[in-house]
């Protein structure tokens, strides 16, 4: 019996340590197991930060390329409205207005000053005229120092009754179209005013289909005209001379100033007004 009882003894010993073994076992598996677990969730929970940390990233580039985008389109609109819209009712009129005229007038500052040189005997010996008041002093005017710069040849006096002293003719008609071209007109009537006087020193009389300018014994000078400013709007041309009085044969003194105004028609220039100011 005692035999009997030790064997059970010893059974149970060795199932009580085997029992304590695979305790040991269960718990160590369990801890590799709770460990494998805790791995598998860090890792997890590392793979979803680095996902969040992605999408941010994403989301932050997405919206920078939205405000990109949005600031591209603004500054677009801002060189459109500044180039094609705003230009419109704000522009440099010096520099549309010399390209306007390069293009369609072909003005250029030579072919003023030529015209002027051409033209000095009627723009340095009138005083004042305007193309929207031409009379017959004014047709008068101009006939006057066309003759007088004509080619003819200076004559003496015939025994006309109206004759002074030297004389120079023009053909009636061709008067009349060199004063249409000045006044830039289709038609004019020249009237001749009779009634001299004694002490005249120039006549303008029509004789025979002539046109007579007659002359008396003098001393005759104009002023010296110096171009100060000589601007371009468009078709209009503004030009001021300084005008000088001669003191003797080398000097000369400031005595005023003369607006001239042309304008540039069909090809040619045409004397709109001419303005004399005399200061002393």
């Amino acid at each position: 019996m005692a035999n009997k009882s030790n064997k059970n003894n010893k059974k149970k010993k060795v199932k009580k340590q085997v029992d304590k073994d695979n305790l040991k076992i269960e718990k160590v598996n369990n801890i590799n197991k709770k460990v494998s677990k805790e791995k598998i969730n860090n890792k997890n929970n590392s793979l979803n930060i680095t996902n969040d940390i992605n999408d941010k990233i994403q989301s932050i580039v997405s919206i920078l390329f939205t405000i990109v985008i949005f600031a591209l389109i603004l500054v677009l609109i801002f060189v459109l409205y500044n180039k094609f819209l705003k230009n419109e009712n704000n522009y440099d009129k010096n520099k549309i207005c010399s390209e306007y005229i390069k293009k369609d007038y072909n003005i250029n500052k030579s072919d003023i000053l030529e015209y002027i040189k051409d033209n000095r005997y009627i723009i340095y010996n009138i005083e004042e005229f305007n193309s929207k008041n031409i009379d017959k002093n004014t047709i008068n005017n101009f006939s006057k120092y066309i003759i007088w710069n004509s080619e003819e040849e200076y004559s003496l006096c015939d025994n006309h009754e109206y004759c002074l002293d030297t004389k120079k003719e023009m053909d009636y008609n061709s008067l009349k179209e060199k004063l249409l071209y000045y006044f830039n007109l289709k038609s004019l009537n020249l009237v001749f005013d009779y009634n001299f006087n004694n002490d005249d020193t120039t006549r303008l009389y029509i004789n025979n289909d002539k046109v007579i300018l007659t002359f008396k014994n003098m001393l005759y000078e104009t002023y010296k005209h110096d171009i100060v400013d000589l601007r371009i709007d468009e078709n209009n041309i503004y030009i001021i001379f300084a005008l000088s009085r001669k003191i003797n044969d080398s000097n000369y003194v400031y005595t005023g100033y003369k607006n001239l105004i042309l304008e540039y028609d069909n090809n040619k220039f045409i004397i709109k007004s001419i303005k004399t100011t005399i200061i002393q």
